[in-house]
């Protein structure tokens, strides 16, 4: 009688455990959506440490990407979107890293971010970015229309034919 007990007590702690994170992914998703829903003027550094604020740029759409250079994930989304830099001519790419200068001066020399005119490599080493976007995933992907209006945000890797997709959708 007490093994049943005991066995009904922990099905039910996963299942409340397994509700909960669905609760949670939820909300994460809410919270971004939320925090984000117009793209908001920041300062930033860009790998070079000069000042950049986001307010300054124009553009038909703005994809944002929270990155941390060492993330395979990151990897494979900054060497993808480098590869197909051409599709994005009318877009201002602007990836963000809570990572040092070094770090991702390094990530953008290779894979070519930094001789892309349309693409700029930010720093936020205070995290103030990371929670003002209310991030929580890296790699974290955030569409913005010419309004600075969010389209879609994406959490983990994202590949260049559906960020695409996703612009022409909202054009």
């Amino acid at each position: 009688m007490n093994k049943r007990l005991v066995a009904r007590v922990i099905v039910f702690v996963l299942f409340a455990a397994v509700i909960i994170l669905i609760g949670l992914k939820i909300y994460n998703r809410k919270t971004i959506a939320e925090h984000t829903k117009i793209f908001p003027e920041h300062n930033f550094l860009t790998i070079d440490e000069e000042p950049f604020n986001t307010g300054t740029v124009n553009a038909n759409n703005f994809i944002v990407i929270f990155y941390s250079p060492g993330c395979t994930f990151c990897e494979h989304e900054g060497a993808e979107l480098s590869r197909n830099s051409k599709e994005f001519a009318n877009s201002k790419i602007i990836f963000i890293t809570a990572d040092i200068a070094d770090s991702a001066r390094a990530y953008s020399k290779r894979f070519g971010i930094d001789t892309i005119t349309n693409f700029y490599s930010l720093v936020d080493t205070s995290y103030q970015a990371v929670r003002k976007f209310g991030i929580r995933t890296i790699p974290t992907t955030l569409i913005y229309d010419r309004d600075r209006k969010l389209i879609k945000a994406f959490e983990g890797e994202v590949n260049a034919k559906k960020i695409l997709k996703t612009i022409r959708e909202n054009e």
